[in-house]
């Protein structure tokens, strides 16, 4: 997963814990059956690296989970299809029941 994030939050009150990493103990909840909030980015694509780079390299200072520059533009195209076909099964996770019902015959 992409992470680009120097801050992190506090599960709310009655909010699942769905992931968790070394380096940021809550990377992902859901709260009820249509919330979810993730502290990654699954639609992340070489363009959006590539605007991230350009508009925030500062930030790339030398850490135990940070990636070089030149590591994040190494990252091959593929590298990313798996994580976007998993935001497009988030958000079909997430509207299901609401295109169902908009769907429904009266």
């Amino acid at each position: 997963m992409f992470h680009w994030h120097a801050e992190t939050f506090d599960l709310p009150p009655g909010a699942v814990r769905l992931a968790r990493s070394a380096g940021c103990e809550n990377q992902a909840f859901q709260f009820k059956r249509n919330v979810m909030g993730l502290q990654f980015h699954l639609e992340t694509t070489p363009a959006n690296v590539q605007a991230l780079i350009e508009n925030g390299a500062q930030e790339l200072t030398p850490g135990p989970y940070i990636q070089t520059e030149a590591q994040l533009r190494a990252v091959p195209q593929v590298v990313y299809h798996k994580p976007n076909q998993l935001m497009d099964n988030v958000l079909s996770y997430l509207t299901q029941r609401e295109f169902q019902e908009a769907t429904a015959p009266d």
